[in-house]
């Protein structure tokens, strides 16, 4: 067989992207639509651990609850709304993932069309039905998921670090200094992942182009008597997509608990010194627990960010 699968080790090309555009431009309201939810959620995300240290300040410190009532329903609305807007947001972002992946097949179908006689001499059918079926799908759902979460995740973390140094500045400037250290980390890993998880697609289309030849050409694989070196060849292909996906996994299992502990370090911090703050009366505990909130919550996020653009520089 005389084809094989170009080895791509750009990490990022700005004119594949481009191409995208005539599939976006007849959703763009749909697309406003998802952009603008997602950031009223992440406005209440945000707000949420104010409302948690007015409870707190207002209600539990002072013991009185007489505006409890008319504080629950108000929380209540707010819970209400970011539910809605999930929802919403959620029923267009599948609309623009089916649309859209609709669209390239059909793109993807018509210009197969138009190709020579030559082209399908050389390429198996197995490659051209995985990146036609498999990678518009993914393309797809990048688009209308993994793009919005970065754009929630980037408003997310810029808002929750503004509202930090309004609470407290000190407090803030501790959790910055772990963040860098995450970022160097996810930075790190998500690199030596990303070129894993290539290898993985590479393989998994060789895999189903044999799968695809070895249906399709069982008669010939019989007359030529090549049933056990087809089956060789199999076997040591997806041995290789074995190594490849555990040696992956292998590198998140040992990246996910490292963010959990410096996530974690920057929680006892905050709790050590905002505690501290507290018993001295230089802080109320109300504003320590939003704080700490926000600590726990932010990384999230940032590895969010950087998982999104891992997948969107896997393509």
């Amino acid at each position: 067989m005389g084809f094989d699968e170009q080895e791509y080790t750009k990490s990022f090309d700005i004119r594949s992207w481009k191409k995208l555009a005539p599939f976006l431009r007849p959703y763009r309201g749909l697309i406003a639509a998802v952009v603008a939810l997602n950031i009223v959620c992440a406005v209440i995300d945000i707000a949420l651990p104010l409302f948690q240290r007015y409870a707190i300040d207002e209600f539990i410190e002072t013991g009185d609850v007489s505006g409890l009532p008319c504080f629950a329903v108000f929380y209540g609305c707010i819970i209400a709304l970011q539910a809605l807007a999930v929802i919403l947001f959620t029923r267009r972002s599948m609309r623009i993932e089916m649309q859209i992946g609709r669209d390239m097949k059909r793109a993807c179908f018509v210009h197969l069309q138009t190709l020579s006689l030559s082209y399908y001499n050389v390429t198996p059918v197995g490659y051209l039905l995985s990146r036609i079926m498999s990678d518009t799908n993914r393309i797809a759902g990048m688009i209308a998921w993994n793009a919005v979460d970065i754009l929630w995740a980037v408003f997310y973390v810029l808002g929750v670090f503004l509202m930090m140094f309004l609470l407290d500045p000190g407090l803030a400037a501790a959790v910055i200094l772990i963040v860098p250290v995450i970022s160097l980390l996810t930075g790190w890993f998500q690199d030596r992942i990303l070129r894993w998880h290539r290898r993985v697609r590479k393989m998994n289309s060789r895999i189903t182009s044999a799968y695809n030849e070895g249906i399709m050409g069982a008669r010939t694989s019989k007359t030529l008597v090549i049933e056990e070196q087809n089956s060789r060849e199999f076997e040591a292909g997806t041995q290789d997509m074995r190594v490849s996906s555990v040696r992956a996994a292998r590198l998140s299992a040992v990246y996910i608990p490292l963010v959990m502990f410096f996530s974690s370090l920057t929680t006892a911090i905050v709790l050590a010194r905002g505690g501290a703050l507290v018993l001295d009366k230089l802080l109320l505990i109300g504003t320590l627990s939003a704080f700490t909130s926000y600590a726990v919550g932010i990384f999230e996020p940032i590895q969010q960010i950087a998982r999104n653009i891992a997948d969107f520089l896997s393509l």
